[in-house]
């Protein structure tokens, strides 16, 4: 590949409106979907099967836009295919906002998996706007931007919720929501040589092992999480008796933890190992759903959520991995198919959880915590196959000397 096949203008600039962009649009979205369960359940009457629902379509949604963004971002560039990701949401709570049953809510769930048009894009350009030495960092500061602003939102949507409604909740996201679309505009579009013959498509990652793990790992945490994911607050409100400025508060202390976390694991993923960084978020999120069965009381939630705040490294270092191991002219469709895969079963798994939820608050739990380990063999893969890419690297890179040797010396 030559030197300047990819170049972004105003770099700075571009990463630090993308922050600012995410900071708001992540604001916006936890303002109010960690009460979507309760707002489906406690306003418009649904059931916990019902409930399972909105997750169904979000990720029969995502994956739709998810598989279209390898090809957007071909045709349209990253950062048109971007900038639709982020606008798509903003139909969503909208719709909320003037929902009369928890089926029309489904139709908002939909447009909430157009933010998945910003998967495959995001990858290519942040790292290109990053040197390779810090690739990690720069997808974890990205992850730092979601978790702070994650810190007030939580607490603040609920208490929005206590003192006005939902309804007033969901006027305030639209409008986030759309002073952070337009926010993308300004940044520099990802340029490309296209008289590069390196630049034409290519789907060779579907072998490479590390495409293969990276992915067999995400789809793993991706598919226990969702069976549990929009039952926790119902979880929280039923067993502990908690309000939705509460709840909040715990998402809060999730995300603040997150902010801090997120950018020593990319870090410790650039200086050390990504795998071995990787191993803290799968932990956490096994002692998360854990912690949630066996703590007596919730005295004990503060510190079970500060917990959480681990997963915040999890698809910040895989995206780092893929983005140091899948060639640029692949990375964006590699991305598409890494972040489709890993919602395979997505649609399916928030039913069942409903349905164990209907049976016994805590079944959803007990089963995402027994199965995670199964994450930590894929990761143990993912180190192998690291460790023997790098191996191989390297005596490319020791092989150069001599043969040069040889051609200025020809063995006699």
């Amino acid at each position: 590949m030559s030197a300047s096949v990819e170049e972004i203008q105003r770099p700075k600039l571009s990463f630090g409106l993308i922050l600012v962009s995410n900071v708001i649009w992540i604001f916006g979205l936890f303002l109010y979907v960690n009460f979507i369960g309760l707002f489906m359940r406690d306003v418009l009457g649904a059931n916990s099967v019902q409930v399972g629902f909105w997750s169904t379509v979000f990720s029969l949604s995502m994956m739709l836009f998810v598989g279209l963004s390898g090809t957007l971002t071909a045709k349209l560039g990253a950062k048109r295919t971007m900038f639709l990701g982020w606008i798509g949401i903003i139909p969503a709570p909208i719709i909320y906002l003037f929902a009369p049953t928890w089926q029309i809510v489904l139709i908002g769930a939909f447009f909430e998996g157009l933010s998945g048009l910003a998967g495959a894009p995001i990858g290519p350009y942040v790292s290109a706007l990053s040197r390779g030495s810090r690739r990690g960092q720069a997808f974890t500061i990205l992850a730092a931007s979601t978790a702070i602003g994650g810190i007030p939102s939580p607490v603040l949507g609920g208490t929005i919720i206590q003192l006005f409604g939902y309804q007033t909740l969901f006027f305030i996201v639209a409008i986030l929501f759309t002073v952070s679309s337009f926010l993308i505009i300004p940044i520099s579009n990802l340029r490309q040589d296209k008289t590069d013959e390196t630049q034409k498509r290519s789907w060779a990652f579907f072998k490479n092992r590390i495409f293969i793990f990276s992915t067999l790992l995400w789809f793993t945490m991706n598919t226990l999480v969702f069976i549990t994911q929009i039952f926790v607050p119902l979880y929280l409100s039923d067993r502990f008796g908690l309000i939705e400025a509460q709840i909040g508060a715990l998402g809060s202390i999730t995300n603040a933890c997150g902010a801090v976390i997120g950018p020593i694991l990319g870090w410790l993923g650039d200086r050390w190992s990504y795998t071995g960084s990787l191993t803290l978020p799968i932990v956490g999120t096994l002692g998360f759903y854990g912690l949630l069965i066996v703590i007596p009381n919730a005295a004990f939630l503060p510190f079970v959520y500060g917990f959480r705040g681990l997963v915040y490294g999890l698809n910040s270092l895989t995206n780092a991995i893929l983005s140091h191991y899948i060639p640029k002219v692949q990375l964006a469709d590699s991305l598409s198919a890494y972040y489709l895969i890993g919602r395979t079963l997505t649609p399916i798994t928030p039913i069942i959880g409903g349905i164990a939820f209907a049976y016994n608050a805590t079944l959803p739990l007990m089963v995402s915590t027994v199965l995670m380990p199964i994450a930590l063999i894929f990761l143990i893969l993912l180190h192998r196959a690291s460790v023997k890419a790098e191996r191989i690297e390297r005596e490319e890179v020791e092989e150069v000397p001599s043969i040069v040797r040889e051609e200025l010396h020809p063995p006699v």
